[in-house]
Order: C-alpha cells, then structure tokens, then sequence
C-alpha cells in the first residue's frame, strides 16, 4: 500500500453522553466520502479497522505526534492499483429487495 490515511477525530467538539458514538458516526461518514473521492479520482482504496492494543496506539501516536485529544478511528491504503490484479465483486440486489417506497403520504 503505497499510501496511508489516518482518520482522527477530534474528541474536544464532543462534550455530552449523549454524544458519545457521534465521533465514530461522523469519521466513518467523512471515510465514506473520502473512500468515494479516491475512486473518483482513480484511486484505489480499502477501510482497515484500527481495533489494536493500547500499547500499539501509544506507539502510532508517538512515531506520528497525534494528541491526546485526537481519536484513532481507522485507516484507509490507497494507491493506484495494477491492472493485473483481480478484484472481487459482490453481486448487487435489486433496490426493491430493501427499500420500501411509500407514494400514499396524506
């Protein structure tokens, strides 16, 4: 992976219990959106989870300098793939199979 991406949020624009998933919610919508602007831009990419050892974090935190206040959410690889290389796909299911519209609105 010759690219590299940690996602952080930062933990101060959060002070309630009531917000305590929301920086979780918001960094995987904001990868989400980078995850599409990469391929966009002919980028290949892929979502690894950061679920590591408390001493494994520290470490990332020291080598890269992320505060204290930064959370680690994931990290996305990117770059351009090798057009040799197969890729999966995953058959897609017709919209009709999960999605309900309702046209009686009163």
């Amino acid at each position: 992976i010759p690219g590299l991406l940690v996602i952080t949020v930062d933990m101060r624009y959060f002070v309630g219990p009531t917000e305590r998933y929301q920086p979780w919610i918001d960094g995987g919508m904001f990868s989400m959106s980078l995850l599409l602007a990469l391929h966009s831009r002919g980028l290949s990419s892929v979502a690894l989870n950061w679920s590591v050892l408390n001493r494994d974090e520290q470490a990332l935190r020291k080598q890269h300098k992320i505060p204290n206040h930064d959370r680690i959410i994931m990290m996305i690889g990117f770059g351009y793939s090798d057009n040799r290389v197969m890729v999966p796909r995953s058959i897609r299911n017709a919209d009709e199979e999960f999605v309900r519209y309702i046209t009686d609105v009163d």
